[in-house]
């Protein structure tokens, strides 16, 4: 990993310093950010149907690293075994994982979007023939990418108005703050820490924190910058619902080879579909239909209505057209357990 230079303002010289080998550490200072906070509302992990209920074991195990990171024995390796599950459970259930972006509900959002994250960049690094060890990488950085302002990303999500002062400048040096804790932690992989520091520079180089050009960025923080920004948009906030799939395929689409590669956003889109499973779409009969599977191409998933779970409807046929999709409702707690049980016999 080629040096870095720590960006000069007063919130990285208080909390950050570099030693004499390059490596970014937390000061006394900053080690006093981490400290323990209660968890808030979470899903019940017996409640969803499989493969729903291991990723929700996987995000309550996730929640105890967040929660109180400096407290966590042997992080480096469960995290290391968090990430085997979720690539186990991509490789065995896609469609499942996909969904579970759309429909679960996010009542610690910044817990979510790391898993989902997680899941997507996985997907993505997959599809791009990633070798085992980079792919592990992807898995571990999305996972871990933000879990220096975990608080600050919750207190996001929910707010309306726009970053004040402060937190821009947190949001621009979250990638080395996590970095700098995830050392605190025990993770000395350089390849851990390259793609988490650089998960948010850009193909145009007005990225940060350090600006780098394009050739500059690795495949693997690219990819987990694209699932980083893609989930971001499919997932809820505090002030707006879920954006489409389509939408925010067509908003990422529109930034091909200026924000992101465009083989990467060409992935992305092959591997999501205009229809992702768990989005909603209206079919030509005026139904409101739940995609359960991915088709033989983007515009052809496989969908079920709600009232009738048990047949599944291919879209390719004369009968059941898209009309378009559906503009994804807010889900509680109760439709999204019923909504899981679709995906219990496609696992």
């Amino acid at each position: 990993m080629p040096p870095r230079v720590l960006p000069d303002t007063l919130f990285a010289r208080n909390h950050l310093e570099m030693d004499d080998e390059g490596v970014f550490r937390l000061t006394a200072r900053g080690r006093s950010l981490y400290q323990p906070h209660p968890a808030h509302m979470a899903l019940e992990d017996g409640t969803a149907s499989e493969p729903m209920r291991s990723l929700a074991l996987l995000r309550k195990r996730l929640g105890e690293i967040f929660r109180d990171p400096l407290a966590c024995n042997d992080a480096a390796g469960r995290l290391r075994e968090m990430g085997q599950q979720v690539d186990a459970l991509v490789r065995r259930s896609p469609d499942a994982c996909i969904a579970a972006i759309l429909i679960t509900p996010c009542p610690e959002y910044t817990l979510q979007h790391a898993l989902n994250a997680s899941v997507l960049a996985t997907l993505l690094g997959m599809q791009a023939q990633l070798d085992a060890d980079e792919l592990e990488t992807v898995t571990l950085a999305a996972m871990t990418m933000n879990i220096g302002t975990v608080r600050l990303q919750d207190l996001l999500a929910g707010q309306a108005s726009p970053p004040s002062t402060s937190q821009r400048q947190l949001i621009r040096l979250h990638p080395i703050l996590s970095s700098a804790l995830l050392r605190e932690m025990g993770v000395t992989d350089p390849r851990w820490h390259e793609t988490v520091q650089t998960h948010h520079e850009e193909w145009n180089g007005r990225g940060y924190p350090f600006l780098l050009n394009q050739e500059e960025i690795g495949d693997a923080a690219h990819i987990v910058h694209l699932a980083d920004i893609a989930c971001a948009k499919l997932m809820p906030r505090g002030y707006r619902s879920r954006l489409p799939a389509r939408q925010a395929l067509a908003q990422l689409y529109q930034n091909r080879d200026e924000q992101f590669d465009v083989r990467l956003v060409s992935l992305l889109v092959r591997e999501l579909g205009f229809y992702p499973p768990g989005g909603f779409v209206e079919l030509a009969g005026g139904e409101l239909g739940v995609v359960v599977k991915r088709g033989a191409s983007a515009q052809s998933p496989l969908v079920v209505l709600p009232d009738a779970p048990q047949h599944i409807l291919d879209t390719t046929t004369p009968e059941h057209p898209i009309k378009g999709a559906a503009m994804p409702p807010r889900i509680n707690l109760q439709q999204y357990e019923a909504l899981t049980r679709l995906w219990e016999n496609l696992a």
